[in-house]
């Protein structure tokens, strides 16, 4: 069966039984505790770089000394019906944090952490 017609036929059968078909995300990053509030988009300073499909480095040349910082990343899970965030390493000022997303098909988003 192609992709868009096993899409449809799920959708169909979902609506039918009366379940959404909308990818599965956690509500907060691991790690959080759903506590953070922190999760914020990639400052101007910072670049992220992939060099594989689950590798992502998040390298900033401006924050403050005394920033503890991360990134977070939205990895989409095997199946393509989820995803899952990995935390990336925490950095201290300038410097670059990497993040590793474990048995997943691909990477869906960036996110920068202050880390308390």
């Amino acid at each position: 069966m192609r992709p868009i017609s096993r899409l449809l036929v799920t959708a169909a059968v979902a609506a039918l039984a009366g379940f959404s078909v909308a990818p599965a995300v956690s509500a907060a990053p691991a790690g959080t505790s759903g506590a953070s509030a922190s999760i914020n988009s990639i400052p101007s300073d910072c670049t992220v770089t992939k060099p594989n499909l689950a590798t992502t480095y998040l390298t900033c040349t401006a924050r403050p000394a005394g920033q503890h910082w991360r990134l977070v990343v939205l990895c989409a899970v095997i199946g393509g019906w989820g995803a899952i965030y990995a935390d990336g390493t925490v950095v201290t000022g300038n410097g670059t944090s990497t993040a590793v997303c474990d048995e997943v098909v691909g990477y869906r988003a960036s996110y920068f952490e202050v880390v308390a």
